[in-house]
């Protein structure tokens, strides 16, 4: 979650603009994010994305969670920012199981540090599988 406000425009992602909502007391301006039906894993997820109207940067994210039984929605707030190379990256983010927008709890906070950028792509080795790597050719379900 940490690279999310670069993953919403990637191709099959619909993003509508919606009506402003409230956290924490908060007002945001509001997205309904989605996707086009067979694109990714989780093509059933559905997100609503908090934008600050003041900076216009991500304030949270609250989505549904398919892959996972015990849990129906989470939400991610993006609590600080910080320049890396001239690109605004989270520096310290919560997370917090289900949506209370009045109350949401302590939730758990966690802050991303030493973060480093390169024009250059990852070596393709970091993609291999390992050598004794049982590889599960089932065709994904979407």
């Amino acid at each position: 979650f940490i690279g999310m406000p670069f993953v919403f425009g990637d191709d099959g992602v619909v993003v509508t603009a919606t009506v402003a909502q409230s956290f924490c007391g908060r007002s945001y301006d509001t997205y309904s994010v989605g996707y086009e039906r067979g694109t990714g894993f989780t093509s059933k997820d559905d997100y609503i994305v908090f934008v600050d109207p003041d900076t216009r940067r991500l304030a949270l994210i609250h989505h549904s969670v398919t892959e996972n039984p015990d849990v129906d929605r989470v939400t991610w707030t993006f609590d600080r920012w910080q320049d890396v190379d001239g690109l605004l990256v989270p520096e310290q983010m919560t997370f917090f199981v289900g949506w209370n927008p009045h109350d949401p709890g302590a939730g758990n906070a966690f802050t991303i540090e030493d973060v480093s950028l390169s024009a250059a792509g990852p070596a393709d080795a970091l993609y291999s599988a390992p050598t004794a790597a049982e590889i599960d050719d089932r065709p994904a379900v979407h």
